[in-house]
């Protein structure tokens, strides 16, 4: 039995046992989901939306960091702003171009392009596929109002017209998230809650209700949660170093 041992431990020696310590990266591509309500600014104009967005990120394992390109939108059905007032008439009716009373709807429409980095701080469970993570962010957001006729044509709120009304927004945002994140072999998801600054401004020349031209700065708060589902792209990528025994 000596002689085996002594022998065996001869060859591992010799030969060398060739380890792999795993340092995994992912490339993959991000799905997200969920709702904002606004604050400052944003509140007053708008009301609670929902928000998609679709990012590209490299997850690096063994820093636990996670870096991402996104874009997205933004949509909701309530506008607080009240942009037809000039063209109401004496009973509070828009009147089309056929002399009748027309319905025109508005909804709130915007975009998202922008950066983002997020660490584990933390993981929550024995395997260690569970962590709390904490984020930032930035890039650039824009919103406007969106008209929708419901019936009849009222020309001023349609085409190149709806632009001295829509009050077309943009500038740049900050974004901090906080949240848990799942990096199970079967599930790799996100659910984070999200605080977003913008500092936008409005583009439009000239606001054809009040005839002048808006150039305040505004701050648009949007207080959010949403979920993320990765799909890997380029998954379990290793780099290898040889340990022997």
């Amino acid at each position: 039995m000596k002689r085996i041992i002594i022998l065996i431990s001869s060859l591992l020696m010799t030969l060398g046992i060739n380890a792999q310590e795993e340092s995994s990266s992912t490339w993959d591509i991000g799905f997200s989901y969920g709702l904002n309500i606004p604050a400052a600014d944003m509140a007053d104009r708008f009301g609670n939306n929902l928000r998609g967005e679709i990012s590209f990120n490299y997850y690096l394992a063994p820093s636990q960091l996670q870096f991402g390109i996104k874009a997205g939108f933004l949509t909701g059905t309530s506008v607080n702003e009240r942009v037809f007032e000039s063209q109401l008439n004496s009973s509070g009716f828009l009147i089309s171009d056929q002399g009748f009373p027309a319905d025109v709807t508005t909804n709130m429409r915007g975009t998202i392009i922008g950066v983002l980095v997020n660490k584990n701080v933390v993981s929550i469970n024995k395997k260690k596929d569970v962590f709390v993570f904490a984020g930032i962010g930035g890039g650039v957001i824009q919103h406007k109002i969106k008209f929708n006729p419901i019936s009849g044509s009222v020309p001023q709120f349609e085409g190149d017209y709806a632009k001295g009304y829509d009050r077309n927004s943009i500038g740049p945002y900050l974004e901090q998230s906080l949240g848990i994140k799942f990096r199970k072999p079967r599930l790799k998801a996100d659910i984070d809650f999200q605080l977003l600054e913008g500092f936008t401004k409005n583009v439009r020349p000239l606001n054809f209700d009040t005839r002048v031209k808006d150039d305040s700065n505004r701050l648009d708060l949007l207080i959010g949660m949403k979920v993320t589902y990765y799909i890997p792209v380029f998954y379990n990528l290793k780099k290898t170093k040889d340990i022997y025994y």
